[in-house]
Protein backbone atom coordinates (compact mmCIF):
# COMPACT_ATOMS: atom_id res chain seq x y z
CA UNK A 1 0.00 0.00 0.00
CA UNK A 2 1.19 3.21 -1.78
CA UNK A 3 0.40 5.24 2.39
CA UNK A 4 2.46 3.05 4.69
CA UNK A 5 5.84 4.90 5.36
CA UNK A 6 7.85 1.02 4.31
CA UNK A 7 6.23 1.67 0.64
CA UNK A 8 8.04 5.23 0.91
CA UNK A 9 11.84 4.42 1.83
CA UNK A 10 11.33 1.34 -0.15
CA UNK A 11 10.98 3.46 -3.02
CA UNK A 12 13.77 6.01 -1.87
CA UNK A 13 15.73 2.92 -1.75
CA UNK A 14 15.13 1.85 -5.29
CA UNK A 15 15.45 5.35 -6.66
CA UNK A 16 19.08 5.60 -5.45
CA UNK A 17 20.76 2.61 -6.39
CA UNK A 18 18.93 4.19 -10.10
CA UNK A 19 21.12 7.12 -9.75
CA UNK A 20 24.46 5.54 -10.48
CA UNK A 21 23.47 4.34 -13.83
CA UNK A 22 23.48 8.36 -14.83
CA UNK A 23 26.30 9.58 -12.59
CA UNK A 24 29.91 8.10 -12.15
CA UNK A 25 30.40 5.67 -8.95
CA UNK A 26 34.42 6.83 -9.10
CA UNK A 27 36.94 8.31 -11.03
CA UNK A 28 40.47 6.81 -11.87
CA UNK A 29 43.42 9.28 -13.18
CA UNK A 30 46.17 8.35 -14.75
CA UNK A 31 49.29 9.68 -15.93
CA UNK A 32 47.76 10.79 -19.23
CA UNK A 33 43.99 10.77 -18.78
CA UNK A 34 40.97 9.67 -16.67
CA UNK A 35 38.09 6.89 -16.69
CA UNK A 36 34.89 7.70 -14.76
CA UNK A 37 32.97 4.47 -14.20
CA UNK A 38 29.36 4.12 -13.37
CA UNK A 39 26.87 1.25 -12.86
CA UNK A 40 25.90 1.19 -16.96
CA UNK A 41 29.14 3.08 -18.82
CA UNK A 42 32.74 3.69 -18.87
CA UNK A 43 33.50 6.70 -19.75
CA UNK A 44 37.15 7.60 -20.81
CA UNK A 45 39.22 11.10 -21.44
CA UNK A 46 42.51 9.28 -22.89
CA UNK A 47 42.55 6.99 -20.44
CA UNK A 48 44.82 3.86 -21.35
CA UNK A 49 42.51 1.20 -21.68
CA UNK A 50 43.46 -2.09 -22.53
CA UNK A 51 40.60 -4.31 -22.59
CA UNK A 52 38.32 -3.15 -20.39
CA UNK A 53 35.87 -5.08 -18.39
CA UNK A 54 32.50 -3.32 -18.78
CA UNK A 55 30.93 -3.11 -15.35
CA UNK A 56 27.76 -6.31 -15.73
CA UNK A 57 28.43 -6.84 -11.78
CA UNK A 58 27.03 -3.69 -11.11
CA UNK A 59 24.61 -2.91 -13.60
CA UNK A 60 23.07 -6.57 -12.38
CA UNK A 61 23.84 -5.89 -9.30
CA UNK A 62 21.71 -2.44 -9.45
CA UNK A 63 19.15 -3.81 -11.65
CA UNK A 64 18.21 -6.09 -9.10
CA UNK A 65 17.95 -4.27 -6.16
CA UNK A 66 16.18 -1.59 -8.11
CA UNK A 67 13.48 -4.47 -9.16
CA UNK A 68 13.71 -6.05 -5.73
CA UNK A 69 12.51 -2.77 -3.81
CA UNK A 70 10.02 -1.83 -6.08
CA UNK A 71 8.55 -5.23 -5.98
CA UNK A 72 8.45 -5.71 -2.33
CA UNK A 73 6.05 -2.77 -2.01
CA UNK A 74 3.63 -4.21 -3.94
CA UNK A 75 3.52 -7.61 -1.34
CA UNK A 76 2.18 -5.19 1.25
CA UNK A 77 -0.12 -8.41 2.40
CA UNK A 78 2.20 -10.49 3.05
CA UNK A 79 4.52 -9.07 5.57
CA UNK A 80 6.73 -12.04 6.07
CA UNK A 81 7.71 -12.03 2.47
CA UNK A 82 8.43 -8.64 2.55
CA UNK A 83 10.86 -9.40 5.20
CA UNK A 84 12.46 -11.76 3.24
CA UNK A 85 12.98 -9.77 0.07
CA UNK A 86 14.00 -6.62 2.17
CA UNK A 87 17.09 -9.03 3.38
CA UNK A 88 17.66 -9.97 -0.37
CA UNK A 89 17.34 -6.43 -1.12
CA UNK A 90 20.10 -5.84 2.10
CA UNK A 91 22.46 -8.45 0.28
CA UNK A 92 21.89 -7.56 -3.37
CA UNK A 93 23.70 -3.93 -1.77
CA UNK A 94 26.61 -5.54 -0.61
CA UNK A 95 27.12 -7.59 -3.61
CA UNK A 96 26.96 -4.03 -5.63
CA UNK A 97 29.60 -2.57 -3.10
CA UNK A 98 31.75 -6.00 -3.81
CA UNK A 99 31.26 -5.79 -7.83
CA UNK A 100 31.83 -2.00 -7.75
CA UNK A 101 34.84 -2.37 -5.32
CA UNK A 102 36.05 -5.08 -7.94
CA UNK A 103 35.98 -2.73 -11.22
CA UNK A 104 37.35 -0.11 -9.10
CA UNK A 105 40.62 -2.27 -7.76
CA UNK A 106 40.96 -3.79 -11.55
CA UNK A 107 41.17 -0.46 -13.48
CA UNK A 108 43.52 0.79 -10.74
CA UNK A 109 45.67 -1.97 -10.55
CA UNK A 110 46.27 -2.37 -14.68
CA UNK A 111 47.42 1.51 -14.87
CA UNK A 112 48.64 2.56 -11.38
CA UNK A 113 45.67 5.32 -11.42
CA UNK A 114 44.35 7.25 -8.34
CA UNK A 115 40.96 6.51 -7.50
CA UNK A 116 38.46 9.18 -6.21
CA UNK A 117 34.92 7.93 -5.39
CA UNK A 118 31.89 10.53 -5.91
CA UNK A 119 29.05 11.33 -3.67
CA UNK A 120 27.42 8.92 -5.96
CA UNK A 121 29.26 6.06 -4.45
CA UNK A 122 27.28 6.53 -1.15
CA UNK A 123 23.98 6.98 -2.64
CA UNK A 124 23.20 2.38 -2.30
CA UNK A 125 24.42 2.70 1.11
CA UNK A 126 21.82 5.37 1.64
CA UNK A 127 19.82 3.10 -0.01
CA UNK A 128 20.59 0.55 2.87
CA UNK A 129 19.72 2.31 5.73
CA UNK A 130 16.22 2.88 3.91
CA UNK A 131 15.68 -0.52 3.47
CA UNK A 132 16.88 -1.20 7.22
CA UNK A 133 13.83 1.50 8.35
CA UNK A 134 11.58 -0.10 5.76
CA UNK A 135 12.67 -3.68 7.33
CA UNK A 136 12.13 -2.23 10.96
CA UNK A 137 8.49 -0.85 10.09
CA UNK A 138 7.45 -4.37 8.61
CA UNK A 139 8.22 -5.85 11.60
CA UNK A 140 6.83 -3.70 13.50
CA UNK A 141 3.35 -3.68 11.63
CA UNK A 142 3.55 -7.64 11.99
CA UNK A 143 4.26 -7.40 15.69
CA UNK A 144 1.00 -4.94 15.74
CA UNK A 145 -1.01 -7.84 13.63
CA UNK A 146 -0.34 -10.31 15.96
CA UNK A 147 -1.45 -8.71 18.82
CA UNK A 148 -4.22 -7.11 17.76
CA UNK A 149 -5.13 -11.25 16.50
CA UNK A 150 -4.34 -11.83 19.75
CA UNK A 151 -7.23 -9.88 21.33
CA UNK A 152 -9.46 -11.28 19.66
Amino acid sequence: MIQRIQSVYLFLAALLPALTFFAPVATLSADNGQLSISSAYFEAANYPLHDAILPWGMLIMASILILVNLGNIFCYKNRKKQIRLADCGIAATLLFYVACIYHILVHASETNASVSVSAMFFAPLIGLIFILLARHAIKSDEALVRAADRIR
